[in-house]
């Protein structure tokens, strides 16, 4: 019987995680919904592409860093890919 009260109890407690899970990709549902005008395919934002074609490549990929909180490859690569057309 002990069993199925741990089994209960750890039900409950996905069952509250999956609720919070599902607030928080609301909310950052609608947060990318507002900042999605600024923002290109791969994450890139218009202050950053101005970034790069301003010769400034390192704080473009500081500022995506510190926006999205990516590490530093994903960045780099993530300038790299949104600036090629400009």
């Amino acid at each position: 019987m002990a069993k199925w009260f741990d089994q209960a109890r750890e039900i409950e407690r996905l069952r509250r995680e999956n609720q919070r899970l599902a607030t928080l990709v609301g909310e950052l549902t609608e947060r990318l919904a507002e900042d999605a005008a600024d923002v290109d395919v791969f994450g890139v934002s218009a202050d950053e592409r101005q970034m790069v074609r301003d010769g400034r490549q390192v704080e473009a990929v500081k500022a995506y860093r510190e926006r999205t909180g990516a590490d530093l490859l994903t960045a780099k690569k993530a300038i790299d890919a949104g600036t090629f057309e400009d």
